[in-house]
């Protein structure tokens, strides 16, 4: 399994260097370049045309909006177009087969949490047809990968297809979120395996244009220059022109797939946003310590598309470290993103992660669901 994994990592980087971090180390090994160089080619020629069409739509303001991505619902199946009349807003969540049953517990603790808004997204085939066997149980629509994957794809190292099918994922969260705002929806994408623990009104959030959560260091050369990064999957889109600005830069950068952790930070980076504070975060000689992360609020306003922005307190949106080393849970929580827990000896790879990440709903739950009446609440 450690080979797989750096032959993973080794082949992403061969193919997609311009979106790994600029300090990473190449791994040449010359028995296998030639043959590295012909996939390379053949899945980026295929994509060469939508990239470029991607980044002319992107930096076009008086571009048309997007076609609806969404399939048309039919009597078979039970979708949730359009938001809460009320606020006009959404909360996404993106799932393929394998993350199923991990999407499920997103959306029934949403449920309970006595949100009507909430939808899951699926990307392929048969997680579509595992929504449509709850008979209208669970409300979702359908964005589906296959429709955008290229023919040659298909024939391409397992390691390789793995990687780019997860990368065009996080390039299709960004189309959908494009579509909606551009239908006047505002959006709250997650991921779904971030683990809800009370209710707050959404409506509390359209005070800004765009407001994101802290994630931890990754990518670690952006946090040496920013002094904090954010969470790629953890972020609310608010239904207006600067909004939908950004949301366009977003989309020039992913083309049809990307790393979008990395290239929503790098984004962030590169855009000229003013902060009402940065007093709180390390200083540059300490940002080397993995100790020395940010966690108080910011706002900003950016002046290349006009958006207002913030980051949400770290304890509102929780994103770090579980058992054993979180003696104390965060107070005032909405939402957890807590790191995976693995057991010694514990492998984790593509067909089991979502058991590991089933599991920490329930770790989570035992060690700050005592202290949080509305987890408690969830149980009784």
């Amino acid at each position: 399994m450690a080979a797989v994994g750096l032959a993973l990592v080794w082949v992403t980087r061969m193919l997609f260097p311009q979106r790994m971090n600029t300090s990473s180390l190449l791994l040449m090994m010359p028995d296998t370049t030639e043959m590295l160089a012909q996939t390379s080619n053949m899945i980026l020629s295929a994509t060469n045309n939508y990239t470029a069409t991607a980044k002319a739509t992107a930096t076009d303001n008086t571009q048309p909006p997007l076609q609806n991505p969404l399939s048309t619902p039919t009597s078979s199946q039970t979708t949730l177009s359009p938001a809460n009349d009320n606020t006009k807003i959404k909360i996404v969540g993106f799932t393929d087969h394998v993350y199923k049953d991990v999407s499920m517990l997103w959306y029934d603790r949403l449920t309970k949490l006595g949100y009507t808004e909430h939808v899951i997204v699926a990307v392929d085939e048969p997680g579509v047809e595992f929504f449509k066997s709850k008979n209208g149980a669970v409300r979702f629509e359908s964005m589906l990968l296959s429709d955008d994957i290229p023919p040659e794809l298909h024939t391409s190292r397992f390691i390789i297809k793995t990687r780019i099918l997860r990368e065009m994922m996080f390039a299709i969260r960004w189309k959908y979120i494009l579509s909606q705002l551009e239908q006047g929806i505002s959006i709250i994408m997650t991921d779904v395996d971030n683990i809800f623990n009370s209710h707050v009104p959404l409506a509390d959030f359209m005070e800004y244009d765009v407001i994101h959560a802290y994630e931890s260091r990754h990518p670690e050369e952006i946090f040496a220059r920013l002094g904090f990064v954010v969470c790629g999957g953890m972020s609310f889109f608010k239904a207006s022109k600067p909004a939908i600005h950004f949301v366009r830069l977003m989309f020039e950068r992913c083309g049809r797939y990307c790393d979008d952790q990395t290239q929503l930070n790098s984004l962030i980076l590169d855009l000229n946003i003013t902060w009402d504070s940065t007093d709180h975060l390390p200083r540059p000689e300490e940002r080397q310590d993995m100790s020395k992360i940010p966690s108080k609020s910011m706002i900003g306003t950016c002046s290349t598309t006009g958006h207002s922005v913030k980051i949400w307190d770290r304890s509102f949106a929780y994103r770090g470290v579980l058992l054993p080393k979180l003696s104390k849970c965060p107070a005032n929580n909405w939402v957890a993103m807590p790191f995976p827990i693995k057991s010694e000896g514990e492998k984790w790879g593509r067909a089991n992660i979502h058991v590991f990440k089933q599991r920490m709903y329930a770790q989570w739950d035992s060690h700050c669901g005592q202290n949080n009446t509305h987890l408690l609440s969830l149980s009784q």
